[in-house]
């Protein structure tokens, strides 16, 4: 069964990573600073662009992703944002906005020390009035957004649930500071959850090992959603003894993302028991949540495919490369795994159609050029 699997794979990955356009899937994506003239903060603001690889050769909308605290947390969620890509979750825009005055932005009131404090509200305002139209006008969005914010950032995005809850679809809250005025933003998500009967968004938070006051407050926020959030808030906690203040960033905004994105990416045993019938169904009905057409994902796809073919059940496995070519036309993996069929099947003139397609798309691919020269009688 190995070295069935590993005759399909390695051809599969030989031409992934031959083929210019599709190999860039392995670079690291670019993040590009723009200067930002806010009326609202009345200040000029760096903000960073990170795009999806292959942004400008595809026409295509993205879900975008907003990152608090930007000049720390950008770059880290862009590669994120492609190793989930390669595993079969949607390509995101990637937006980071730096902080300048910190904790003027993020805090909800003045209390303590922080006597700047406060602007929050402002702030938000700022996102709603300005940069978010701004993004829209300038880059391919679609209206699904997320906001990831840490520590205050996290104490921000709690503080825009209540306050604009349908602003953002989506939140990953890592470590937030609710301790922050004595449980100020608990209290009041309290009393928006008491007058909210319906909140169809997703919210995921997270506190790594913090025995303080900042810790215990995040998992007396959980204990807050447990009894009182609505029914239809997508919502999870994670606790991460094994990090700290510092580390928890990069494991929770990955587990995040994927906790918000995870209806977009079937088990490869799901697939299996469901067929591909089922899939295009599913996929199909996600437009109702996204407001956009899903498609089915590649990797899903390809690893179904191959899964029949390496069980002899290759009709099956060309209707699923078929619809695979047919909603990834630029793809040429479907038409190296439906030419490897057709010459089992003794189908010539189909395989040569298969290759002779698959050239167009990569012509250096030399496995592909030899079967070829084969089936021409070269």
């Amino acid at each position: 069964m190995k070295k069935m699997l590993i005759r399909f794979l390695v051809p599969c990955l030989f031409l992934v990573l031959s083929t210019p356009s599709v190999g860039q899937l392995f670079e690291r994506r670019t993040i590009e600073e723009i200067s930002f003239s806010s009326q609202v903060l009345k200040e000029k603001r760096p903000i960073l662009i990170s795009k999806p690889t292959l942004y400008e050769e595809r026409n295509e909308r993205y879900f975008v992703v907003y990152v608090l605290d930007g000049n720390m947390n950008t770059g880290f969620t862009s590669g994120i944002a492609e190793l989930l890509y390669q595993s079969g979750f949607p390509r995101l825009l990637v937006i980071g906005i730096p902080s300048t005055y910190r904790d003027r932005d993020l805090t909800p009131t003045a209390y303590g020390e922080t006597t700047s404090g406060g602007g929050a509200d402002n702030f938000l305002r700022f996102l709603k009035e300005e940069l978010i139209p701004y993004v829209d006008e300038n880059y391919r969005t679609h209206d699904f957004k997320v906001l990831i914010g840490h520590s205050f950032g996290g104490l921000f995005a709690t503080h825009t649930l209540y306050t604009e809850p349908g602003l953002f679809n989506a939140y990953v809250a890592i470590t937030p500071t609710v301790v922050y005025d004595n449980f100020y933003s608990g209290n009041k998500l309290r009393r928006f959850f008491r007058n909210k009967n319906t909140l169809p968004t997703s919210f995921f938070f997270s506190v790594g090992n913090e025995l303080n006051p900042e810790g215990d407050a995040v998992f007396h926020l959980n204990e807050l959603f447990k009894k009182e959030a609505p029914s239809d808030l997508n919502w999870k906690f994670e606790y991460y003894q094994k990090e700290n203040h510092s580390t928890t960033p990069l494991i929770a905004t990955l587990d995040g993302l994927r906790f918000i994105f995870q209806d977009l990416v079937l088990e490869d045993e799901i697939v299996k028991i469901k067929g591909l019938e089922y899939l295009k169904t599913y996929y199909a009905n996600l437009k109702n949540k996204y407001n956009i057409p899903i498609k089915v994902p590649q990797r899903t796809l390809m690893n179904y495919g191959y899964y029949l073919m390496e069980n002899s059940r290759n009709d099956e496995a060309l209707d699923v490369f078929g619809f695979y070519a047919e909603i990834h036309p630029t793809i040429p993996v479907p038409y190296d795994a439906m030419a490897d069929i057709y010459i089992k099947n003794n189908d010539k003139e189909k395989a040569i159609f298969c290759l002779e397609t698959l050239l167009k798309m990569n012509p250096g691919y030399d496995y592909a050029k030899k079967r070829l020269d084969k089936l021409n009688g070269n």
